[in-house]
């Protein structure tokens, strides 16, 4: 990990194992992965917020 700078306290570090795990999953399957990244996934609780970009 990298430790968070002392003149941004907002900065949250947020653990991406879980995506990327069923990322890994869905890609074996044969499944969508697109569906991850809209925000509105129900796979997920709650839905993960839309990117600003």
């Amino acid at each position: 990990t990298v430790p968070s700078p002392q003149d941004w306290p907002e900065l949250q570090v947020r653990s991406v194992a879980t995506l990327f795990a069923e990322a890994i999953r869905r890609s074996h399957l044969g499944e969508s992965v697109s569906s991850l990244f809209d925000g509105v996934d129900p796979a997920y609780a709650p839905p993960q917020p839309r990117l600003p970009f």
